[in-house]
């Protein structure tokens, strides 16, 4: 809980000084923002590996195939990225480029989904066999 305090800090002293920055040296507005982005997410990154570890032991206990856990965790990296990417390119005014990042988002998350659509047309198949 109290690393959502560190995220919180960090982010308002980087707003604080992008605002500073901004008027006398856009510049460096810019690279306090890219860099304190950086930081949150090395910060966030750091927890993955526990996140992984717990959901790999629910999905020990439940009984579910390691592979279509893999899937969904990637779908939700995926969608994680995107979102900060295409914010970012937005706070840049960059809204075309948001839009693209966001549609190459969605396009990779169906290419990562595609074994689970085999899996739902085969399941369709079996039943109007039936």
């Amino acid at each position: 809980m109290s690393e959502i305090f560190s995220v919180v800090g960090i982010a308002i002293i980087a707003c604080s000084l992008i605002i500073l920055l901004k008027q006398s040296k856009p510049e460096l507005a810019l690279a306090v923002l890219i860099a304190s982005g950086i930081i949150i997410l090395m910060f966030i990154f750091s927890f993955i590996k526990d996140i992984l570890s717990v959901v790999s032991d629910m999905a020990d206990i439940s009984g579910i195939d390691k592979n279509k856990l893999s899937v969904l965790l990637k779908c939700a990296g995926i969608c994680f990225l995107t979102k900060a990417a295409s914010e970012t390119c937005s706070d840049f005014g960059q809204s075309s480029l948001s839009s693209k990042v966001d549609i190459a988002g969605k396009i990779m998350i169906l290419i990562v989904a595609l074994p689970f659509f085999k899996e739902v047309i085969d399941i369709i198949k079996i039943f109007m066999d039936i």
